[in-house]
């Protein structure tokens, strides 16, 4: 390989990162921001994916929302909202249900069963205790959770939150 052969050659392997970096620079400012509104980004043998965030989205995350955003998202995102004796609940546009129901445990109990409400269109796939408790989910589905905590000597008030499809 003579030198003519070597200068090509080095040429056609760094053309394209060098071009690369040229536009990264230029652009660099508009990259800084479309990395910012990056949320999901998966690399895999079939491809790239990558998902941004949109104006309304970016707005949300950590901040005090103006009242007309907050209209906003609610529109576009939750489908319905209601309470009765068994707690409130939120259906989402996305089909996911958000069931939530406030407990008081009182003194001596270990266990029990509480209606949701609202029934899961399937089986509800996740069971969150907020309060003084550490529970075990015995039973669980559509309509009813069953689930057992330590013995107390006091009463207590927690909010069972199950989430489903």
């Amino acid at each position: 390989m003579n030198g003519y052969e070597l200068v090509a050659a080095l040429i056609n392997n760094l053309v394209w990162p060098v071009v690369v970096i040229v536009v990264l620079f230029f652009f660099r400012d508009q990259f800084r921001e479309f990395i910012g509104r990056i949320s999901i980004f998966k690399a895999s043998r079939d491809g790239l994916e990558v998902h941004a965030m949109g104006e309304i989205s970016k707005q949300v995350i950590g901040k005090s929302l103006p009242p007309n955003i907050v209209k906003e998202v609610e529109r576009k995102q939750i489908l319905e909202q209601g309470n009765n004796s068994n707690g409130s609940y939120t259906l989402y546009a996305n089909g996911m249900i958000v069931a939530r129901r406030m407990v008081t445990l009182m003194a001596g109990e270990s266990k029990r069963t509480i209606a949701l409400p609202i029934a899961m269109v399937n089986d509800a796939t996740s069971v969150q205790f907020i309060g003084d408790i550490q529970a075990k989910v015995v039973s669980l589905n559509r309509t009813v959770i069953v689930f057992e905590f330590a013995l107390s000597d006091v009463e207590r008030e927690i909010e069972v939150v199950v989430a489903g499809l």
